[in-house]
């Protein structure tokens, strides 16, 4: 199981997902997604929570085929039928009201 950690400092082989400190801008567009490798780590963003997740999806595809990137590695996308699901994505696991 890979750790959760704060984005404050960096470590070796980091996946970020989504919006942090470090992952740059996000893009523009809110039907937008980009995967990109910038020497040890890999960051998934995207425009919104539901692209950042269609970001996860095509990465997943992505490895599929091909396990290994090089630096700079740079993938975009685009949900443009503006149709979301989390049918295999981010999902509520767990919840309590801890009343």
């Amino acid at each position: 199981m890979l750790p959760i950690k704060t984005d404050i400092l960096a470590t070796i082989h980091e996946i970020l997902v989504g919006p942090t400190s470090r992952s740059g801008d996000a893009p523009a567009n809110l039907n937008d997604y980009e995967i990109r490798l910038r020497v040890n780590y890999l960051i998934i963003n995207g425009g919104s929570s539901y692209t950042t997740n269609y970001g996860v999806q095509a990465l997943i595809g992505v490895l599929k085929t091909q396990i290994t990137f090089a630096n700079g590695y740079l993938l975009t996308g685009s949900n443009n039928n503006n149709n979301y699901s989390l049918i295999n994505g981010y999902h509520l696991a767990w919840n309590d009201e801890f009343n």
